[in-house]
């Protein structure tokens, strides 16, 4: 009987073993797809806000802003919203910049 035991132990033994790897891969598939949403949201509304501030420096300054499509495009999001914010009250192209 004692060997019996034992095989229904490891059995049990592998069996959770199986349910545990399987449910870790669950948990962790979802937390990829989470993830993935968030930071395709995250990068969306950053595009959004470049897309924006072009097209109000565009508006604003016609000829001039070309020259600044690349910096827009490459700053930082802190930088986009700091921009969106001075283009308010800028006088100049440089002063949506300063």
């Amino acid at each position: 009987m004692t060997g019996y035991f034992a095989q229904v132990r490891e059995e049990g033994i592998q069996e959770g073993i199986r349910e545990g790897i399987q449910e870790g891969i669950r948990e962790g598939v979802l937390r990829g797809r989470l993830e993935g949403r968030l930071e395709g949201r995250e990068e969306g509304i950053e595009e959004g806000l470049r897309s924006v501030l072009v097209r109000q420096l565009k508006r604003r300054f016609a000829k001039e802003a070309r020259q600044y499509e690349s910096k827009v495009l490459a700053a930082s999001l802190p930088e986009v919203e700091r921009w969106l914010d001075n283009i308010l009250d800028a006088q100049r192209i440089e002063d949506v910049f300063a």
